[in-house]
């Protein structure tokens, strides 16, 4: 599972590590909310790893 995370990082990582085993939570830095409107290059580079 990937998890990408703005300003909600530290209960996203907390919320998701109990529901997966494989689990990958990223800090998306100077993002807010709206992680794939605001940092676009970032989040496909983020996908691209994780789906290799």
């Amino acid at each position: 599972m990937l998890g990408l995370g703005g300003p909600g990082y530290g209960w996203l990582k907390a919320t998701l590590s109990g529901k997966a085993s494989d689990l990958r939570v990223i800090k998306v830095e100077g993002s807010g909310h709206f992680i794939a409107e605001e940092k676009p290059e970032a989040t496909l580079g983020y996908l691209a790893d994780f789906l290799k």
